[in-house]
Protein backbone atom coordinates (compact mmCIF):
# COMPACT_ATOMS: atom_id res chain seq x y z
CA UNK A 1 0.00 0.00 0.00
CA UNK A 2 2.85 2.60 0.68
CA UNK A 3 4.78 1.70 -2.59
CA UNK A 4 1.18 2.24 -4.81
CA UNK A 5 0.81 5.42 -2.36
CA UNK A 6 4.13 6.95 -3.09
CA UNK A 7 3.77 6.18 -6.93
CA UNK A 8 0.90 6.86 -7.56
CA UNK A 9 1.15 11.06 -5.44
CA UNK A 10 4.72 11.40 -6.37
CA UNK A 11 3.83 14.72 -7.77
CA UNK A 12 1.80 15.34 -5.26
CA UNK A 13 3.91 14.58 -2.35
CA UNK A 14 7.50 16.12 -3.38
CA UNK A 15 8.73 19.56 -0.98
CA UNK A 16 6.38 20.60 1.76
CA UNK A 17 4.08 17.20 1.63
CA UNK A 18 4.08 14.16 3.77
CA UNK A 19 3.00 10.88 3.23
CA UNK A 20 1.95 9.63 7.36
CA UNK A 21 1.48 6.59 7.64
CA UNK A 22 -0.53 5.15 10.70
CA UNK A 23 -0.72 1.12 12.16
CA UNK A 24 -4.53 2.06 11.86
CA UNK A 25 -4.67 2.37 8.15
CA UNK A 26 -3.27 -0.66 7.64
CA UNK A 27 -5.16 -3.46 5.45
CA UNK A 28 -7.48 -6.22 6.82
CA UNK A 29 -6.28 -8.99 8.00
CA UNK A 30 -7.56 -12.25 6.46
CA UNK A 31 -7.57 -15.71 6.56
CA UNK A 32 -4.66 -16.80 4.46
CA UNK A 33 -3.59 -13.20 3.82
CA UNK A 34 -0.31 -13.69 5.03
CA UNK A 35 0.93 -10.94 2.30
CA UNK A 36 -0.82 -8.34 4.75
CA UNK A 37 1.66 -9.29 7.07
CA UNK A 38 4.25 -6.50 8.13
CA UNK A 39 8.14 -6.99 8.44
CA UNK A 40 9.62 -3.71 9.46
CA UNK A 41 8.72 -0.48 11.61
CA UNK A 42 9.85 2.86 11.77
CA UNK A 43 13.25 3.59 9.78
CA UNK A 44 13.15 0.26 8.45
CA UNK A 45 9.97 0.90 6.37
CA UNK A 46 11.62 4.01 4.20
CA UNK A 47 14.76 1.52 3.18
CA UNK A 48 12.00 -1.52 2.66
CA UNK A 49 9.69 0.91 0.07
CA UNK A 50 12.81 1.93 -2.05
CA UNK A 51 13.80 -1.81 -2.18
CA UNK A 52 10.42 -2.74 -3.04
CA UNK A 53 10.42 0.22 -5.75
CA UNK A 54 13.87 -0.65 -7.51
CA UNK A 55 12.44 -3.76 -7.37
CA UNK A 56 9.21 -3.75 -9.08
CA UNK A 57 10.67 -1.13 -12.27
CA UNK A 58 14.04 -3.42 -12.58
CA UNK A 59 11.70 -6.10 -13.48
CA UNK A 60 9.77 -4.03 -16.05
CA UNK A 61 12.17 -0.71 -16.91
CA UNK A 62 15.38 0.26 -18.53
CA UNK A 63 17.93 1.66 -15.87
CA UNK A 64 17.37 5.06 -16.50
CA UNK A 65 13.73 4.44 -15.51
CA UNK A 66 14.55 2.54 -12.45
CA UNK A 67 17.38 5.47 -11.24
CA UNK A 68 14.16 7.59 -11.85
CA UNK A 69 11.27 5.95 -10.02
CA UNK A 70 13.99 5.90 -7.29
CA UNK A 71 14.78 9.42 -6.80
CA UNK A 72 11.05 10.31 -6.95
CA UNK A 73 10.50 8.35 -4.31
CA UNK A 74 13.84 10.00 -2.43
CA UNK A 75 11.88 13.40 -2.83
CA UNK A 76 9.04 12.29 -0.58
CA UNK A 77 9.04 12.52 2.74
CA UNK A 78 7.43 9.24 5.08
CA UNK A 79 6.21 10.52 8.56
CA UNK A 80 7.15 7.19 10.25
CA UNK A 81 6.55 8.21 13.85
CA UNK A 82 2.73 6.29 14.28
CA UNK A 83 4.34 2.76 13.34
CA UNK A 84 7.97 2.26 14.88
CA UNK A 85 6.36 -0.65 16.89
CA UNK A 86 4.98 -3.71 15.30
CA UNK A 87 1.30 -3.55 14.77
CA UNK A 88 0.46 -6.46 13.43
CA UNK A 89 0.19 -10.26 14.61
CA UNK A 90 0.29 -13.60 13.14
CA UNK A 91 -3.39 -14.04 13.94
CA UNK A 92 -6.33 -15.69 11.18
CA UNK A 93 -7.90 -11.81 10.31
CA UNK A 94 -9.10 -9.03 12.48
CA UNK A 95 -12.05 -8.96 14.43
CA UNK A 96 -14.84 -6.64 13.31
CA UNK A 97 -14.33 -5.26 16.89
CA UNK A 98 -10.91 -4.70 15.71
CA UNK A 99 -11.80 -3.07 12.26
CA UNK A 100 -14.78 -0.67 13.88
CA UNK A 101 -11.62 0.19 16.75
CA UNK A 102 -9.31 1.09 14.04
CA UNK A 103 -11.94 3.13 12.29
CA UNK A 104 -12.57 4.77 15.00
CA UNK A 105 -8.91 5.69 15.69
CA UNK A 106 -8.70 7.16 12.43
CA UNK A 107 -11.42 9.46 12.17
CA UNK A 108 -10.69 11.28 16.09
Amino acid sequence: AVQTAVIGLKDVLPGENELVLLKEARENKNLGGIDCTGIAVGEEIITRVEQEIREVYEASCDDERVKEAVEDFRKIRLNVAGVLDEWWGWSIGDSEAERQERILALTE
